[in-house]
């Protein structure tokens, strides 16, 4: 019979080798994030989150893979798992909120999203950034709620990081939703009108 230590230490081995793996997966996945949808990448993700079931981390980079491999419902649940075991991660919930904008869902599920980002974070530069390009790339479809947090973080932006924010709206082709959608509402119309 072994003993229990023996038991633990291989157990601890199996574990070890099975992050270790997990992780290189990720990684794999990782370096294909801009071939994506690729079934590579795909593959690799569910590998990792597979042989790491504990880790959001893995969970949520396989969400984002099937997201953009077209296959929402389980990147939805990839996601939701993610934020299962992580539920106080900003950035989780701000991918997530980029998820379901990608898949034209502008339901309370994405305003929900938004408004956690934005509690758990409300000074992180990536949580305020990516919502800051939601805004200006669905600005057209998201109302309510949703459109009146992405307003305020505009404006958030505007307020704490104006030069960074503007040139990043000029540099990615978002001038013109900008100043259609929120500059007057914003006080920017006078930067709209400028060359």
């Amino acid at each position: 019979m072994p003993k229990p230590a023996l038991v633990g230490a291989a157990l601890l081995l199996l574990l070890n080798l099975s992050s270790l793996a997990a992780a290189l997966y990720a990684h794999f996945a990782e370096q294909r994030l801009d071939l994506l949808p690729d079934l590579r990448a795909s593959r690799a993700s569910a590998l990792a989150a597979a042989l790491a079931p504990w880790s959001a981390t893995h969970r949520a980079l396989h969400g984002w893979v099937l997201g953009d491999s077209g296959d929402f419902e389980s990147a939805q649940a990839a996601y939701l798992g993610a934020l299962r075991r992580a539920p106080a991660d900003a950035l989780l919930w701000a991918e997530y909120a980029q998820v379901l904008g990608r898949n034209r869902v502008f339901d309370q599920r994405l305003t929900v999203a938004t408004q956690r980002a934005l509690a758990l974070a409300p000074a992180s530069p990536a949580v305020r950034q990516g919502i800051s390009r939601m805004a200006l790339a669905y600005g057209l479809f998201g109302e309510g709620p949703v459109r009146e947090l992405w307003r305020q973080n505009l404006r958030w932006e505007l307020d704490h990081n104006r030069e960074t924010f503007l040139h990043t709206v000029q540099q990615d082709g978002y001038r013109r939703a900008f100043c259609l959608k929120y500059a007057p509402d914003l006080g920017e119309s006078a930067w709209c009108a400028s060359p």
